[in-house]
């Protein structure tokens, strides 16, 4: 999940939704703030790793983007053939709701309680049709969804969600905690009777991620340097012209990735130049989504050994605020994914549902 199965912003992270279900067994909470489904679905192997056997795997993608969610439910399920897959389907206030005149309280910068606000009918339209599909595609694993109930008025939930009304508060983790409570006790008889299997990681994947240490552990030069631009969040920053170098301990090609920091407009296109010249433009802006998030392009393939890429920003400072900020490298094998429902966006190109071919 996103930032907030992560717990951003409480007193304890102990106190996020999947820690309230500690008393059904151990707790292990992967979530990657500002992190949609992409990076899980190609790295799924690399997080969980060999030796692990889950019961139970929660989903939280609908606020941070779903694209990759088919090929990580497909993968999960390879690996976890019992496993209880339920996927949480979340939203906030800060984004989707909205004055007379149209505008969020992200965009007015004000959680005035005393103002009218209405659900942004793009985004409830938006959720009938993503629902439904969620539903479809948790179901062709045999997963299930928990959907947290919008309420009506939209302040009739306010208290769900912390100041910024966009994270859960307490009371809105225990609400979805207990919801999912709800849900396991209809679904844990059936799998108690069972003795779980453990599946295979396919053909696997091979993942380099400082977003959350700083420790960049493949090499690179030239004008970039690991810098901390948020707390608790790192990435290599690129202010000219860098290199880095990526070992592909395969014996044969595999898709390469890049994981990259998206704001608006303040991050500059970035041009990857590999060494068989072949050139990939990455481009990380983003008018439609409000938040500050990673997101993830294929950039090429990565031949057996090391690769250097030479990655070339954009020079012009006066157009772009920040310097490229590159959070993560990812080489995955086990497949990709395509636009399956263009219809399906939910807040821009980057919030998608795909599948993998």
């Amino acid at each position: 999940g996103g930032s907030t199965t992560y717990g951003a912003n409480l007193e304890s992270r102990e106190l996020a939704f999947p820690h309230l279900l500690s008393s059904i067994g151990k707790v292990t909470n992967m979530a990657i703030r500002a992190t949609g489904a992409d990076y899980p679905s190609t790295c799924t192997q690399s997080m969980l790793g060999d030796n692990e056997r889950y019961d139970i795997i929660l989903l939280e993608f609908s606020l941070n983007g779903t694209m990759g969610l088919e090929l990580l439910l497909k993968r999960l399920r390879k690996r976890f053939p019992d496993a209880i897959i339920i996927y949480v389907h979340l939203y906030n206030l800060s984004t989707q709701i909205r004055t007379e005149e149209n505008k969020t309280p992200h965009e007015l910068k004000t959680r005035d309680k005393s103002i009218r606000w209405y659900w942004n009918k793009q985004k409830v339209i938006v959720d009938m049709y993503l629902v439904p599909h969620l539903n479809k595609e948790v179901g062709k694993v045999n997963g299930h969804v928990y959907e947290l109930e919008r309420q009506y008025p939209p302040l009739n939930g306010v208290d769900l969600f912390q100041e910024d009304w966009h994270h859960l508060s307490i009371k809105g983790h225990a609400t979805v905690a207990q919801g999912i409570k709800k849900l396991l006790k209809e679904l844990l008889p059936a799998y108690k009777a069972l003795t779980p299997r453990q599946g295979s990681w396919d053909k696997g994947d091979e993942c380099y991620s400082w977003f959350h240490t700083g420790d960049v552990s493949i090499d690179y030069s030239g004008k970039a340097v690991v810098k901390s631009f948020a707390e608790d969040k790192y990435s290599l920053e690129f202010h000219g012209n860098g290199t880095v170098t990526v070992i592909n301990h395969k014996q044969h090609d595999i898709p390469m990735y890049v994981a990259f920091m998206s704001w608006l407009n303040n991050y500059p296109p970035t041009r990857f130049y590999f060494e068989d010249g072949s050139m990939q433009l990455v481009d990380p802006r983003n008018t439609r989504v409000y938040g500050h998030i990673v997101r993830m392009d294929r950039i090429g393939t990565a031949q057996p050994g090391p690769n250097k890429i030479k990655i070339v920003p954009n020079p012009d400072k006066n157009l772009f605020k920040l310097p490229f900020r590159m959070t993560k490298i990812v080489m995955c094998d086990a497949g990709h994914y395509e636009i399956v429902n263009p219809a399906l966006i939910m807040d821009g190109p980057d919030v998608r549902l795909r599948t993998n071919k």
